[in-house]
């Protein structure tokens, strides 16, 4: 009976944290432009942490894609410009 009691304590945990985990996940999850619909020219702006702990803007042209660099990888290429860059 213990070993049992052990056994579903630890086989039952992580069922239990992916039930509680993957909706939220879900729920966050950062919507994403496919490689294929990005052209040479767009621009936007990036935000990161360069110091501290405030975010910042920089600028982002894209220059042009390599495809299958690798199996099933492109690299974007991109010139990134302003804030903490310059």
């Amino acid at each position: 009976m213990l070993r049992n009691d052990i056994y579903n304590r630890i086989v039952g945990f992580p069922r239990f944290l992916v039930a509680l985990c993957v909706p939220a996940l879900l729920f966050c999850a950062v919507p994403t432009m496919p490689v294929k619909d990005i052209k040479a020219g767009m621009r936007g702006v990036g935000r990161t942490v360069f110091k501290g702990t405030l975010p910042e803007e920089f600028q982002v042209e894209v220059l042009g894609i390599l495809e299958n660099i690798g199996p099933k990888q492109s690299i974007i290429l991109a010139r990134l410009s302003g804030g903490a860059l310059a």
